[in-house]
């Protein structure tokens, strides 16, 4: 009878608290299931976010194949292929929290009531349970007393059962080999590379000095928000390692953004506020935007490294979120989706309710009448303009004073265009927009 394993977001061995459950049940035969819904019909898809996946698999595989047991890989429906498996003694897999995940586990939950198969649940991918930090029984709306009370539970150590792998290897007509998970358009750019090795290599540094220089997107951060979206790390390993408290602060925004996500699943698609649905978006100059094109030499920066990388900054993150909608008056549902389908760390837990906070409309989120200057911005952060030469090439020999002040000073020079839009009008635009949709 067979012990499964199904791999999904906690692509790694080691502190895997469902796979630990697993182990206790016997040897264990590892799968994991490229289901079509994710990665081919699939408007969010982002083939960085793929890339990163199928390399840390390739790893995990291989780590698999060195303790004696075989890795089953799957294309197909979820469902489908659970059905398909003979045998089934036991089934463990790690809780997940949007509205697909839940119902993806429901389903699976279902088929193993009716075939008599042992389910085993257990919450991996979070510092805390998912009703653990409750304010009298009620999700926190706004972060910083949800961080103080986070703050109270003890984080658990890490621990990794005996590894008990079974020989078999299954093959079906869903059976897919995992050097033909051709899934995504390769990126020999891409700024994050998968697996548990690297993201070890990653934890392992010095990042005591985050909290000084994390918003200054020319120096660099952890990078480490996509090993912890796809498990190639445990968030309780992250935890007992860093010694940045500025860092682990960032990761408890990871939890309430979850929480948040699966008390109130609409904000996935929806404002979090109701009050915000009348904004008479314009959705003008998207494309400018998409392409770092707006003339905004921070904004196509980091547009710019984004289409690039497939990464960005999380100050500029902010910023181009920031000035899409305030600037442009571009629906921050759209702003999500593209950063979706080019993210390597895209969550949509994360990225929508981050977007959602900006724009305002969201759960502790920024004042909506709050409007970043990009250009303020963009002298305070990137003083030497090392960010902007690197990503607008154009810009390189132009002095610094200058690229600062471009809205004054791009006449004087034929190297790159002109700002599409003026800051302080479309700041003042924005805010009556909403003053009139409110009333």
């Amino acid at each position: 009878m067979k012990n499964i394993f199904i791999f999904r977001r906690d692509l790694r061995l080691e502190d895997n608290k469902a796979l630990n459950l697993a182990f206790m049940e016997g040897d264990v035969t590892p799968i994991f299931i490229f289901d079509p819904k994710q990665v081919k019909d699939n408007e969010f898809k982002s083939d960085n976010a793929v890339q990163f996946m199928v390399t840390s698999l390739k790893e995990l595989s291989d780590e698999i194949s060195k303790l004696g047991g075989h890795l089953n890989v799957f294309y197909g429906d979820t469902f489908e292929v659970i059905k398909s498996l003979d045998g089934v003694a036991t089934l463990s897999i790690n809780l997940d929290y949007t509205t697909f995940a839940k119902e993806r586990d429901k389903g699976i939950s279902n088929i193993c009531k009716e075939r008599n198969i042992k389910i085993n649940f257990a919450e991996d991918y979070l510092i805390n349970s998912i009703k653990g930090v409750m304010n009298k029984s009620k999700p926190y709306k706004v972060f910083t007393p949800y961080y103080k009370a986070a703050k109270l539970l003890e984080v658990e150590k890490p621990f990794t059962e005996k590894k008990r792998f079974a020989k078999e290897k299954i093959v079906n007509k869903f059976s897919l080999d995992l050097a033909n998970a051709k899934f995504f358009t390769f990126n020999d750019q891409i700024a994050v590379k998968g697996g548990r090795k690297e993201a070890l290599q990653l934890l392992d540094k010095d990042y005591r000095s985050y909290g000084d220089i994390r918003n200054f997107p020319f120096l660099s951060t952890s990078r480490l928000s996509a090993h912890l979206k796809f498990g190639t790390i445990s968030v309780r390993e992250a935890l007992n390692k860093l010694r940045s408290e500025e860092l682990i602060r960032q990761i408890y925004w990871r939890d309430f953004w979850a929480t948040i996500t699966h008390f109130y699943p609409k904000v996935i698609s929806s404002n979090f506020y109701e009050k915000f649905d009348n904004i008479p978006w314009k959705n003008k100059n998207f494309d400018a935007w998409k392409e770092g094109k707006t003339g905004f030499p921070i904004i196509d920066a980091g547009m710019r490294e984004l289409n690039k990388t497939g990464w960005m900054h999380n100050r500029v993150r902010m910023l181009t979120a920031s000035f899409l909608v305030k600037d442009l008056m571009v629906d921050w549902r759209l702003g999500a989706k593209y950063f979706a389908q080019k993210l390597v760390d895209y969550c949509p837990m994360q990225n929508q309710n981050n977007w959602q906070s900006v724009a305002g409309t969201g759960a502790s989120a920024l004042a909506w009448f709050r409007v970043m200057n990009p250009w303020l911005q963009q002298e305070k952060f990137d003083p030497e303009c090392r960010y902007i030469k690197k990503w607008v090439e154009e810009l390189k020999n132009i002095p610094t004073k200058d690229v600062h002040n471009w809205h004054a000073k791009y006449s004087e020079y034929n190297v790159y265009g002109h700002p599409i839009v003026d800051h302080k009008l479309q700041s003042k635009d924005f805010i009556n927009s909403l003053k009139e949709s409110f009333s």
